[in-house]
């Protein structure tokens, strides 16, 4: 679902974004969630869901980091 909701989006805009998932219900989360954004900005996110890094900790990561101009 991660793939197709960031081909959507990049496809819709133009730009190359791309999409994680970062909760899941099948892992045991209460809910799946997913971050959509400019691929050099995400490239930590995987890592971070990998370590099971709380949805919190990972927006927070997002925030601090630069968008490309």
């Amino acid at each position: 679902l991660a793939g197709i909701l960031g081909g959507m989006y990049a496809q819709a805009t133009k730009a190359d974004l791309t999409a994680h998932e970062v909760s899941c219900v099948g892992r045991g989360d209460d809910r799946c969630r997913f971050v959509v954004g400019e691929k050099a900005r995400l490239v930590d996110v995987p890592t971070m869901v990998r370590k099971r890094a709380p949805v919190a900790e990972i927006a927070q990561a997002l925030r601090n980091t630069k968008r490309t101009p």
